[in-house]
């Protein structure tokens, strides 16, 4: 059987490569540069340079499912105009939700003709109080959501690479991306210049999570904020959890690992960002009651943030391939 062609808008960026990499034994795959349209791009492929198309309508033209993997919003919304409109089109940013017609993907549920991945936050978020839900119903949950910069992609990971070594060799900082010096500190905001928004982003996380619960009929939405870190890649986040009645911390672990979460019990150290590089899904440790609440536990959760969104990216592309002609369904 002759696999589907799957064209990747933004190949180049550090979503890009993960998409290709997981997608690459079902698909025939056309990478194409996308951090900014129509520009030839030099990228490292197998150790060597290649030059990747250029984002443009004839190299879309006969693709059976296109991915939107470019950081930028505006790249996005170009390369969804360029795709012919039968194609299906998967936004694996999470950045057109609010595109008319657009649907949020969900493992089982029904496609359209734009799949938007939902964030990588909201969905270990949904997986997590979904599956705690089940061993005492939630009363409400507070996160705190530390964001890393290859959230805003390779620029991102770059400027702070930069004004960490500005500012270990007393030089000053770069900030032409968030308009703030972010190395060595925690920003709850950007300047007023900086080109990402965190309000915005912090919107975008609860609006996909509020639509996540929703469809599991589970618990509330929690309260977020989300706080950039000075990390490069990883999500850590410090949650807050209020049972209707208390459950036992093993009750809690035995769930979790049952829905295959990386649950590190007091016999092991806290999860961390770097230690979940390159794996999927999430793990959590630290898991201690409140000593305030009697009916509170407070846990540490961390997960790849570029993994979990090509996971769901590479999980959509299948289930749009499975519904083509000629098909798996």
């Amino acid at each position: 059987m002759v696999k589907t062609l799957a064209a990747i808008a933004g190949g180049e960026s550090l979503l890009g490569r993960e998409i290709h990499e997981l997608a690459s034994a079902q698909f025939r795959l056309r990478v194409l540069g996308g951090e900014e349209t129509g520009i030839a791009v030099i990228a490292q492929e197998d150790d060597e340079l290649t030059v990747l198309a250029r984002l443009e309508k004839e190299n879309l033209k006969d693709a059976g499912v296109v991915v939107l993997a470019a950081s930028s919003i505006e790249v996005c919304r170009e390369a969804l105009s360029l795709t012919p409109k039968k194609t299906p089109v998967i936004d694996a940013r999470g950045l057109l939700d609010e595109v008319p017609g657009a649907r949020l993907f969900r493992p089982g549920g029904e496609t359209a003709r734009l799949m938007v991945i939902p964030t990588a936050a909201s969905q270990v978020l949904a997986r997590l109080l979904t599956t705690l839900s089940i061993v005492q119903p939630v009363e409400r949950s507070i996160v705190t959501i530390l964001e890393p910069c290859s959230e805003w992609g390779q620029g991102g990971v770059a400027e702070l690479q930069s004004q960490s070594v500005s500012l270990l060799t007393f030089k000053p900082v770069t900030k032409k991306l968030f308009d703030a010096q972010l190395a060595f500190t925690m920003l709850a905001g950007f300047g007023e210049e900086a080109k990402p928004n965190l309000v915005e982003k912090e919107a975008r996380i609860a609006r996909h999570l509020a639509s996540l619960l929703a469809s599991s009929s589970g618990p509330p939405l929690p309260s977020i904020r989300l706080i950039q870190a000075p990390v490069f890649h990883g999500y850590s986040m410090s949650v807050w959890v209020e049972f209707e009645k208390k459950p036992t911390r093993e009750k809690l672990e035995v769930a979790l690992a049952k829905a295959g979460v990386d649950v590190r019990d007091e016999s092991l150290e806290p999860p961390n960002n770097i230690g979940i590089a390159q794996q999927s899904g999430y793990a959590v440790g630290s898991i201690r009651a409140d000593g305030n609440n009697p009916r509170a536990f407070w846990m540490w959760l961390v997960a790849d943030n570029v993994r979990v969104a090509a996971d769901a990216a590479v999980e959509a592309m299948k289930a749009i391939d499975g519904k083509a002609p000629g098909g798996k369904s």
